[in-house]
């Protein structure tokens, strides 16, 4: 890595970046003033800045993304800024960190104390824009010096001691990378790898990977939906050379090798019986296997830990030199590689199975559409509203088949009346993004037949909430509309003839109070009472108005004809 390249050092998961030029600086003071004003000098430097307001947040802030420099005031309330030093260099990942004392106080020992608890300069407040860049940029270059000189000499002394080893390991380190290249290079041609043929993909996968190491067994795990077992999808046995799945791993009986795979680091075993990431497996797996190395793989997919490549070396007779397999570097990155491809494989499976499923829901949904009994079409709004969907009762309710449709928009198959309403209408769609309701419109149809729809438009939205389609449903309401026109013009039919017959006509119930639900407004002339106060008994009851002495006589009467379904002529008198 040369000096222009970026400087990556993680330690304990804290990560500190250490660009060519500028860097990244933590301001930490609990008045907000001074965070704005040194924030606004360093930043228009092109400095990274992030402020924290004390001592807790600076610490959190740390341990999130290491910073190239702390500027630290003292006074800060709960934890002051002496703790606070006293705290980073106290910490590994901290230790290093530059940092520089900001205070209003300028006794020599309160100087003295900033330095002897770590600190590397002081700045006295009210700041200097001067001062405070000349300070920051001498101490990060020191810094960034400072590393390089380690970075340096200590490639330099590992160059030095590992020379000549190097030298014969890195001829035979190109042999074995050209042969396993070339396996990963074969491997990832396979169409089964992308087709979606997870088993045939995993075979090849093992299979390459035993032969290749020249080691006896190795198998592909997969977790369960809870992460609480593992099972063997395909294990190759080298020796026998024969293919095996479905044992499975429960994390309750090795709690401390899931523990291990929870980390996501590869788990390099050279005494398998022995490390702790793997002895659990010594008395029921390894010492009756045979097996004392192994080396685990996680594999990935989507950013998760989904299984992992398992390869264990059985060792020889003890004294020998291949009792036990140091896994080197490359063959590590030689699993690291087939756990991608695994991962790929996995993907393809997955997506398989997805477009399947979407392919059969989009069947289903289709299906549904072009057999529903209402019009069911849409628009491509960016192409000037072209049909992109016509299902079969578009075809019969508009007459235009599927074939004329597609492809064209509405000033293509209406007069340019109808056409402009539509557009006005999808376009106030587009403009609010809200579904639009047309109870009743009427158009002329390719045949020239008149028919009546209820439409609704639905805008269809994408992820940056723009209306890309035009969802439409229309309803044939001809029947409906004609059967009201007809109900209206019987209606008023009715109410003409029952305006001009001299008596009151009435529709109630046969109860107690004689409940009327119709009654022709003649009533009030008889009663002396509007018609409205006897509907539903709203002011006051029909039988409220016959005459006490009728009451019993027409009741009689009344009960008499009705039981016998016949019409009666009665006689009585109102109170009026």
């Amino acid at each position: 890595m040369n000096n222009n390249q970026l400087l990556t050092n993680k330690i304990d998961g804290v990560k500190e970046l250490l660009p060519n030029s500028k860097g990244n600086i933590l301001i930490v003071d609990d008045k907000p003033d001074n965070l704005r004003l040194l924030a606004t000098i360093l930043s228009e430097r092109g400095y990274e800045v992030r402020k924290a307001l004390n001592g807790q947040m600076a610490l959190t802030a740390c341990r999130a993304s290491l910073p190239n420099l702390i500027l630290l005031d003292i006074n800060m309330p709960e934890m002051n800024g002496y703790e606070v030093c006293e705290y980073l260099k106290a910490n590994e990942p901290t230790r290093d960190v530059p940092i520089i004392f900001i205070s209003a106080l300028d006794d020599v020992l309160d100087k003295v104390k900033a330095f002897a608890v770590g600190g590397i300069d002081y700045i006295t407040k009210p700041f200097q824009s001067a001062e405070v860049l000349a300070r920051v940029e001498n101490h990060l270059t020191l810094r960034k010096l400072q590393k390089q000189l380690q970075e340096q000499n200590g490639r330099l002394q590992q160059e030095i001691s590992d020379r000549i080893s190097a030298e014969t390991a890195l001829r035979e380190s190109e042999i074995r990378l050209r042969h396993q290249n070339a396996v990963l290079v074969k491997l990832s041609r396979n169409n089964a790898l992308y087709r979606g043929d997870l088993k045939t993909a995993l075979t090849e996968i093992t299979e390459a990977a035993a032969r290749t190491l020249e080691i006896e067994r190795a198998s592909v795990w997969l977790y369960n939906e809870t992460k609480k077992a593992i099972r063997c999808l395909d294990l190759f046995e080298l020796t026998v050379n024969q293919h095996s799945q479905g044992l499975e791993l429960t994390e309750s009986s090795y709690p401390g090798y899931f523990k291990a795979l929870a980390e996501d680091w590869t788990i390099a075993a050279e005494d398998a019986r022995n490390d702790p990431r793997t002895k659990e497996f010594t008395d029921s797996y390894l010492t009756p296997l045979g097996i004392t190395s192994m080396l685990d793989t996680p594999i990935r997919l989507g950013g998760q830990t989904v299984g992992v490549l398992c390869l264990e070396h059985i060792g020889m007779e003890a004294g020998s030199s291949r009792l036990y397999r140091h896994w080197t570097p490359e063959e590590q990155n030689f699993a690291a590689s087939l756990a991608d491809l695994a991962s790929l494989a996995l993907e393809a499976c997955e997506r398989k199975r997805l477009e399947e499923e979407v392919s059969q829901q989009q069947r289903f949904l289709d299906t549904i559409v072009q057999h529903i009994p209402l019009a069911v079409f849409a628009k491509d709004v960016a192409d000037d509203f072209r049909f992109v969907l016509w299902n079969k009762a578009s075809e019969k309710m508009f007459g235009n088949s599927k074939e004329e449709a597609l492809g064209r928009n509405v000033r293509d198959l209406y007069p340019q009346e109808q056409a402009d309403f539509f557009l006005e209408k999808d376009l106030e769609v587009v403009k609010t993004g809200k579904l639009v309701d047309i109870p009743s419109e009427a158009i002329d149809t390719k045949s020239g037949q008149t028919k009546w729809l209820r439409t609704l438009k639905v805008p269809v939205i994408n992820e940056r909430s723009e209306v890309t389609h035009l969802l439409c449903i229309s309803e044939d309401i001809t029947e409906r509309k004609l059967a009201m026109e007809a109900l209206r013009e019987s209606e008023q039919r009715f109410r003409s003839l029952v305006s001009n017959i001299g008596g009151a006509i009435y529709r109630g119930k046969w109860d107690y109070d004689w409940t009327m639900e119709f009654i022709s407004n003649v009533i009030e002339e008889i009663s002396g009472y509007p018609a409205s106060e006897f509907i539903h008994n709203q002011v006051r009851t029909f039988a409220s108005i016959i005459h006490p002495e009728d009451a019993e006589m027409v009741q009689i009467n009344v009960e008499r004809a009705l039981t016998a379904r016949l019409p009666y002529i009665l006689e009585d008198r109102k109170s009026v």
